[in-house]
């Protein structure tokens, strides 16, 4: 279950637009992007040739989070994703439906920069640590005894910081999929190099795409919400631009998508920013009112 801090951001965009594009992405530093992929059970795609089964869709523009550390805005950063995103569904045999009536998934795009917590008192608690260390010795007793008062405030002060440092780790796992991965390992009495791998990735800053499939023919008929697929794709942020990351996002996360994995997807990819190109096709907006779907139940 998604913490209510995610439920509340990541489930509907607050103003539901759907979105067709006709787009042509080509990309060519290496980075490692990390694909989290899970499907509803009894969601099947294949044919009874083993072929998979084609499903229409239309795209609604999610959450977006994070700062925009590239020039573009928010808009700007969606529409590079539906760039990229269209082929990438194509190739899974999903395409953009011939009409909002017809269509039999609605694929809710969030998109961003992960925000990592940065401890404000960090350098302050190891020098006070060292002066009150100091004071403590200066008026102990005989028997080495002293206030230990000040001590005492600053590990509360460095406990309280590595929670929220925690906290905001967890949430970031959840958002980009790591979480069930990260307990697996976390679970074994030493620290693997999964979980020292994990942990590093979740300190530092990521670009991601988060793509959210929900049976549009059941919210067409009013009924609950019914969520099929969900696939999250990211990559470190540090060295890298929005821009030049989401054709590799796509390249990786494409082949998982309306499928189920049971551990992270990681695969190197060259991001190189001087043969990045992009070719922006016409996006045509279809606004339609779709409150029932904001209380949609979480994943």
């Amino acid at each position: 279950m998604l913490s209510s801090f995610l439920r509340r951001r990541l489930l509907w965009p607050k103003a539901l637009g759907l979105w067709c594009a006709a787009v042509t992405v080509a990309a060519a530093a290496g980075s490692y992007v990390v694909v989290s992929a899970t499907a509803t059970d009894g969601y099947e795609r294949q044919d009874e040739s083993g072929a998979l089964r084609p499903e229409s869709y239309i795209i609604s523009k999610g959450t977006h989070f994070g700062h925009t550390r590239d020039a573009q805005d928010a808009d700007e950063q969606f529409n590079l994703v539906l760039q990229a995103l269209a082929p990438a569904l194509a190739e899974q045999e999903y395409w953009p439906a011939n009409g909002i009536e017809n269509a039999d998934l609605l694929i809710v795009v969030h998109w961003g920069e992960t925000e990592v917590y940065e401890d404000p008192v960090g350098d302050y608690l190891a020098e006070s640590y060292n002066d009150a260390l100091a004071e403590y010795m200066a008026n102990a007793d005989e028997a080495g005894n002293a206030d230990p008062g000040r001590l005492n405030e600053l590990k509360r002060m460095e406990g309280m910081s590595q929670q929220l440092a925690a906290q905001s780790r967890r949430e970031n796992a959840e958002l980009l999929g790591f979480q069930r991965s990260l307990e697996k390992e976390e679970q074994r009495y030493f620290a693997s190099v999964d979980e020292q791998t994990m942990k590093a990735e979740l300190a530092e800053n990521r670009y991601f795409v988060v793509l959210m499939a929900w049976d549009y023919a059941a919210l067409r008929q009013k009924q609950p919400a019914k969520l099929m697929w969900v696939t999250r794709m990211s990559v470190r942020a540090p060295g890298n631009r929005f821009v030049e990351t989401v054709p590799a996002l796509m390249r990786q996360g494409g082949p998982l998508f309306g499928r189920q994995s049971d551990d992270l997807v990681r695969r190197r990819e060259s991001i190189d920013s001087r043969n990045a190109e992009v070719e922006i096709g016409d996006t045509e907006v279809v606004e339609e009112a779709a409150d029932e779907t904001r209380s949609a139940p979480a994943p």
